[in-house]
């Protein structure tokens, strides 16, 4: 239990700390629609997290006895869009 709560603290903490950091509100009244040659970058990251003890089973939810070898995985991304 203990490392499932550290791992979790690792691993999602950080992303909802962020998530907090960028939101900001906004009102119907102040929205403005983006201008014709106009640039908007947007960076993200989306975190795997693998659960190592999970076993592998069937559809029927069998135990199959596979072995598999896995890790977590953090992919940045970067999105550009340009409108015209």
């Amino acid at each position: 239990m203990k490392g499932t709560l550290m791992h979790l603290l690792k691993h999602a903490l950080p992303a909802v700390v962020f998530s907090f950091l960028s939101v900001t509100t906004t009102h119907a009244e102040d929205f403005k629609p983006k201008a014709a040659d106009a640039w908007m970058v947007n960076l993200r990251a989306t975190d795997v997290i693998s659960d190592e003890n999970a076993k592998i089973k069937t559809a029927a939810g069998a135990d199959t006895s596979l072995k598999a070898d896995v890790s977590d995985d953090v992919m940045p991304t970067l999105g550009i869009t340009f409108f015209f």
